[in-house]
């Protein structure tokens, strides 16, 4: 392979296969960024025109007769997979790109890229800008640091992640493994771009990614073929990709067999998303034929997370897509009333990210939104986020939302909390703080105009003075709250995660109950519903010095005296000395930004002087987290504040994991007595801990009651629960009807 790799690179030389179809208006501009970036170089483009009925195709032979660089060659209509397997086989290069005739390379892309392939890779992964009527909305996020570790370990990423590149416009590819592996499109479907790439990714030896995009993307052409197809031929094409997936997954070894798999199980996903959208009976046709196929009843067992979770919660793959869509979602995109979408604006620009990759329980919750509106877009969301590189590169990913992204500032922001005090002091006014948030205050005032309605995730003082009517701030209230007159003629629109808190900041303020909306908070249901073999149970008990016999309880959040860790501490040192059991405490004083602080070193002391083993974890991802809890025997949640939601409480009830916790604010709408034993908040906190836990110690049936009981408990915090509800706020706030 090496020999024939070094005769391949003397003549580096790169074939763009451009596939032709009415495109005569597009074109033009698609050439000439090729034309311009070719010429000198070695590089080709073969024009394939599959039967266009524009004169199309006599442009291509224009471009033919005038250039030395260009071949065109014709065909009858056979869709773009038949134009895409003619370029394969005409082509002369060495390497093998698909650029679409709507699309364009960016201005300097062939250098980069004929750069990148010096370094022989079987496929090079490309980025690229998506364009709607000429303004970039997103960027690709392939890179280099993800290929690392080889394809296996890529392979294994995506599998993890539940993602799937499936765009052959991102893929350069060895002419000799093309034909090789016999890797020709399958024709007269759509979408096989999803059987296409896993069985390109699954034949690859190396893959290597450039980092940087170079190829432009136009989203939304009237006329294109994703645009005009009907529903049915989607079902038709996707269970045609996965059929063929699960059959090709049998030459491949375990980790490729079980990425073909996956690819098949998320064919499965959409063809049950577009079969709904004609109805219940046509998804309820399309489960039995899919669970009668040998080939496809195997990709089952690798359905995504989320959907596998809603299918058991359903009642099978038509109950889980209702669960997972709505019938209201699922309506929405048939008959296209999302193009009107709410133009929505999240603000949150504090000291954590959104994608959450610093955690933070408000981050983690509008990245749920973000997420779920990439799999049924009914909203156009913009989010304002601080800047951190690894967050960036995950936005990167979403197509369906805008990121505007804002500094740090440590030095301004300590000159600018001394303005503020100083300011408040002598006028009693507040501003801005940290100083970011004044900067993005200048931008919600420059851009407020352009959005149907804003929700406020974090200060409110960043509309005063902005111009935006309060009628299109919504204000996401997350905590008890501040209620100042100030803040509350602020906004129109108050969301709270509990009803306690926002009818509380009702009476306080005098607000009408009809201006205030419960949107109860959610947590990844499909994470968290994961288990450890007893196995691994056993090593991450061992890793932290607790035996199979220790009765392991964990607390998880932030290290301040709002939320107990002390009085926890304390109360697992009342228990009999003859109990064998363990505390673990996982977080920091301010998630991923954790500094020590005097009650940080207080608890750390108590720790020390337990003779009752106390670990620290320090901060654990979100992502993580689900590991802790199945390792655990009981999570405590001992506020001492009023605790609005509690998403560790959602998080805990998917896990199976009994849960001991204060009854105070918002706590008893998300835990019941089922899966949850309350205890009271007064002078006796330590005490009435200590008791408890000694209580569901000794009754073990009382703890599996509890345990059963969570993920049923927590099906209603789903984040497709959550996004429907945003949604139905949001319509309601803006008077959009979707």
């Amino acid at each position: 392979m090496t020999q024939e790799r070094n005769t391949e690179q003397k003549a580096l030389r790169l074939s763009i296969v451009v596939p032709v179809y009415n495109v005569k208006e597009y074109l033009p501009a698609c050439m000439e960024s090729l034309l311009g970036q070719a010429e000198g170089r070695p590089v080709e483009i073969l024009l394939v025109d599959d039967g266009s009925t524009d004169g199309s195709g006599q442009l291509c032979q224009e471009y033919a007769k005038q250039h030395g660089q260009v071949r065109a060659f014709q065909q009858e209509n056979g869709g773009a997979s038949a134009a895409r397997n003619l370029g394969i086989r005409q082509a002369e290069g060495a390497y093998i790109q698909f650029v679409d005739s709507d699309d364009w390379l960016e201005e300097g892309a062939l250098e980069k890229i004929l750069a990148a392939l010096e370094n022989q890779p079987d496929v090079l992964l490309v980025n690229l800008n998506r364009y709607r009527d000429g303004k970039k909305e997103s960027v690709t996020g392939w890179h280099s640091e993800s290929l690392a570790g080889g394809t296996e370990a890529f392979l294994g990423r995506l599998i993890r992640k539940e993602e799937m590149c499936a765009m052959p416009q991102v893929a350069i590819f060895r002419r000799q493994l093309a034909r090789e592996g016999e890797l020709a499109f399958l024709e007269g479907i759509i979408h096989e771009d999803m059987e296409w790439i896993p069985h390109l990714l699954c034949q690859a030896g190396l893959i290597q990614a450039l980092d940087e995009p170079v190829y432009a993307y136009r989203l939304g052409r009237q006329g294109s073929v994703m645009n005009a197809t009907g529903l049915e031929r989607h079902v038709v094409s996707l269970m045609t990709a996965a059929r063929t997936l699960m059959g090709e997954s049998q030459e491949y070894d375990q980790t490729r067999r079980k990425f073909c798999c996956r690819a098949a199980g998320l064919c499965l996903f959409m063809a049950m998303g577009y079969a709904f959208r004609m109805g219940e009976s046509a998804a309820k046709d399309t489960e039995k034929e899919i669970r009668s196929d040998l080939l496809l009843a195997p990709a089952l067992r690798a359905l995504p997370q989320k959907y596998a979770l809603c299918c058991l919660l359903g009642g099978g793959l038509t109950g889980g897509i209702r669960k997972l869509l709505g019938k209201q979602n699922a309506a929405a995109v048939d008959t296209g009333k999302n193009a009107g979408r709410p133009r929505v604006c999240i603000v949150l620009v504090g000291k954590l990210p959104v994608p959450a990759t610093m955690g933070g329980a408000v981050e983690t919750l509008v990245q749920r939104l973000v997420e779920e509106n990439e799999k049924t877009p009914l909203l156009d969301l913009t989010v304002l986020s601080v800047k951190e590189e690894r967050a960036q590169r995950q936005a990167a990913e979403y197509r369906q939302t805008r990121f505007v992204w804002f500094g740090r500032y440590p030095l301004w922001n300590k000159f600018w909390w001394r303005v503020r005090v100083l300011i408040k002091k002598l006028s009693g006014k507040e501003i801005c703080f940290p100083y970011q948030r004044q900067i993005a205050s200048r931008w919600l005032k420059k851009h407020g105009a352009e959005y149907d309605c804003f929700v406020a995730e974090s200060e409110l003082e960043m509309f005063i003075g902005s111009g935006i009517p309060a009628r299109k701030i919504l204000y996401h209230l997350h905590w008890a709250g501040n209620p100042t007159p100030a803040r509350d003629s602020a906004f129109g629109t108050l969301v709270a995660v509990s009803r306690y808190v926002g009818e509380k900041w009702c009476r306080q303020m005098s607000r009408p109950l009809e201006s205030l909306q419960v949107l109860p908070n959610c947590a990844d249901l499909g994470n968290f519903s994961r288990r450890l073999t007893e196995e691994e149970r056993k090593e991450l008990r061992q890793k932290y010095g607790f035996g199979q016999d220790c009765f392991v309880i964990l607390f998880a959040g932030r290290l301040v005296p709002e939320k107990g860790v002390r009085e926890l501490i304390r109360a697992v040192n009342l228990l009999e000395p003859g109990r064998k059991v363990g505390l673990l405490v996982i977080g920091g004083t301010n998630f991923a930004l954790s500094e020590r602080t005097g009650y940080h070193q207080e608890i750390q002391q108590l720790a020390q002087a337990s003779r009752v083993p106390v670990v620290f974890t320090g901060f654990v991802p979100n992502q993580e987290l689900w590991r802790y809890y199945s390792a655990a025997d009981l999570m405590a949640c001992p506020a001492q504040w009023e605790e609005a939601a509690g998403i560790v409480n959602i998080e805990a009830m998917a896990s199976g994991l009994p849960v001991i916790a204060t009854r105070v604010a918002g706590v008893p709408e998300y835990l019941s007595d089922r899966c949850g034993y309350f205890i009271e908040w007064d002078e006796h906190l330590v005490e009435n801990l200590a008791g408890g836990i000694a209580k569901l110690m000794d009754d073990p049936e009382k703890l599996a009651e509890m345990s059963k009981a969570g993920p049923q408990q927590a099906a209603a915090f789903s984040p497709e629960v959550y996004y429907q509800s945003f949604v139905d706020i949001i319509t309601k706030a803006v008077k959009i009807e979707l």
